[in-house]
């Protein structure tokens, strides 16, 4: 378990975008597996093609797991006279 914190630790790819984290992950010489997440209620337009790494495990010394998500537009309110 210590092992495996000292690796995320090490190699932080949450927040990046997909793109930058798997040339780092390639340059590392990591394999990854992804998986997509989304909203449950579309409250908000989602860019497709931006994708963001949301959470990442380690699986194994050399596999990483990536959580991604589309990057999401602003939240527009109804005004509903509350």
């Amino acid at each position: 378990m210590e092992e495996k914190i000292e690796l995320l630790n090490r190699f932080s790819l949450t927040a990046r975008p997909l793109g930058d984290a798997v040339q780092q992950l390639l340059q590392q010489h990591k394999c990854y597996t992804l998986l997509r997440t989304r909203p449950a209620v579309k409250k908000c337009k989602l860019d497709e093609d931006e994708l963001y790494v949301v959470r990442q495990r380690v699986i194994e010394e050399n596999l990483y797991e990536l959580t991604i998500a589309a990057k999401m537009g602003k939240e527009v309110s109804v005004d509903n006279g509350l």
